[in-house]
């Protein structure tokens, strides 16, 4: 859920209590007219000043309002009236606030009691959250959600799975080409061995005979 100020969370056990003194405190109301409100009233208005401009005035509008019946439609009307863009979710969240502990303090007639109503439904089909009333026409979280970090990672999960799944249609889709083959690369071939050359044998040396001595004879 948009985060709001802490005075949201302040000034709610205050608004839960019946109002039992006349308000006194002025507040200017939409048209710049001057409006009386109670101290926590004054205190929600002033709190509703941090959203967008001119919600604190029609806050104090609301609260302005002495009949009881005609305060909780008031109250739920900021609520209903609100654009539906995401803009105005953070308005939203802090006009509940607001709203949810005022009706506790108002009389429980059937009309306040159809005005809060309203004003739940409209914070729980708007924002979805643990903390918020839930939306009626809407299907309830499963639990697992709420143990996996809630609304915004369940959202988290189905773009996940948003993704895997149009990865496996591309890859379904497409096979992806086959590589050519290579042929394997040749051996190298082995060196030859050197041969070795015969050596010739040199020839003998021819024999040298010392010259025959003969005896001439007598």
């Amino acid at each position: 859920a948009p985060k709001v100020a802490n005075c949201f969370l302040g000034v709610r056990p205050r608004l839960r209590q019946p109002t039992t003194v006349t308000p006194t405190e002025p507040y200017p109301g939409p048209g710049d007219e001057t409006l009386y409100l109670t101290m926590p009233q004054t205190k929600a208005a002033q709190c509703a000043g941090a959203l967008s401009a001119g919600t604190d005035k029609r806050v104090a509008a609301a609260f302005a309002n002495v009949d009881p019946d005609a305060q909780g439609r008031a109250l739920a009307a900021l609520l209903t009236e609100l654009p539906a863009d995401p803009a105005s979710d953070q308005d939203a969240v802090g006009l509940w606030l607001i709203a949810s502990a005022a009706f506790e303090g108002l009389p429980q007639s059937d009309a306040v009691k159809q005005a809060r109503e309203a004003a739940d439904q409209s914070i729980g089909c708007r924002v979805v959250s643990s903390r918020l009333p839930v939306c009626a026409t809407k299907p309830a979280l499963p639990a697992w959600v709420w143990a996996t970090g809630g609304a915004g990672s369940f959202a988290d999960c189905l773009v996940i799975a948003s993704i895997l799944q149009a990865g496996g249609a591309r890859l379904g889709g497409k096979k992806p080409a086959p590589k050519p083959a290579v042929a394997p690369a040749p051996e190298p071939a082995k060196p030859a061995k050197p041969t070795q050359k015969k050596r010739k044998k040199a020839p003998a040396p021819a024999p040298t005979h010392a010259p025959d001595e003969r005896t001439p004879e007598a």
